[in-house]
């Protein structure tokens, strides 16, 4: 993950982990996925298109354009907005920026849940989270 970590600081001066890592460090009782990191930054808009490393996702996803690479065999999604409120926690032994449980919990609760695109378990996983802020609410 170092490599990883190394490789996106030499691309991007800030970026913020949100996703399942995020969740992860915020004690959102996930499991985080091994080989995949999202993250969010905020750059030009044609700053990532002029990088060959860098691969445009073909769909808008959550209301931000996107990209996707692979870095040291670890898939990366990138989404490019306004980076959002974060705390800092350690990853692997080394002081990360994560998207804050309050801005999870914004993000999670704004989408159509019942109309979320992609695969069936990603739109599970995507359930559940959105639950879990539900049960959180009451």
């Amino acid at each position: 993950m170092e490599k990883v970590f190394q490789e996106l600081d030499k691309v991007f001066d800030e970026w913020v982990i949100c996703g399942s890592w995020a969740l992860w460090n915020c004690n959102m009782n996930m499991v985080p996925n091994s080989i995949e990191i999202d993250i969010i930054v905020n750059v030009p808009e044609d700053y990532l298109d002029s990088d060959p490393r860098f691969k445009r996702h073909t769909s808008n996803k959550f209301g931000s354009k996107g990209w996707y690479a692979f870095i040291d065999t670890m898939h990366v999604d990138i989404f490019n907005k306004p980076l959002p409120d974060y705390t800092e926690g350690l990853m692997h032994g080394r002081t990360v920026k994560f998207k804050t449980k309050e801005e999870l919990k914004k993000h999670y609760l704004s989408l159509d849940i019942d109309n979320i695109p992609g695969h069936d378990r990603f739109k599970k996983k995507m359930r559940e989270t959105y639950d879990k802020f539900v049960r959180s609410e009451s």
